[in-house]
């Protein structure tokens, strides 16, 4: 992981919330380029800290990021999607902001496999 990503990380979770600092600081980050790195970073940030209120802030930077991240072009790529999945998976639990995420995701693409539909019925 990049350095300024897991020093960032390492913060967020030892005071165990995001400020509104730390979002402006992970928008100046992800504007340099979002790959799996920073998505893999949003998906732990909403693990750790659900359930914490996270702010509005929080939410709107995961939807956006992730969904940009997963749709490319109205298509949703199968290996980003897949990887996605199985990783915000991995608790087994969809959160309120990852069933918004969810939505979104099917709301850009044209054609939304059965792997995602299945969450969102």
């Amino acid at each position: 992981m990049r350095q300024e990503l897991q020093e960032i990380k390492v913060h967020i979770y030892e005071d165990g919330s995001i400020s509104e600092s730390e979002l402006r600081l992970l928008r100046g980050l992800f504007a340099g380029g979002f790959g799996e790195e920073e998505a893999a970073l949003l998906l732990d940030l909403n693990n750790v800290l659900s359930g914490e209120g996270l702010p509005e802030a929080f939410a709107d930077l995961f939807v956006e990021m992730l969904a940009g991240y997963v749709v490319v072009d109205g298509a949703i790529d199968a290996a980003r999607w897949e990887w996605m999945r199985s990783t915000m998976l991995n608790d087994n639990v969809i959160d309120a902001i990852e069933l918004r995420l969810l939505g979104e995701i099917a709301a850009r693409a044209k054609f939304v496999p059965d792997s995602l539909a299945r969450y969102l019925k």
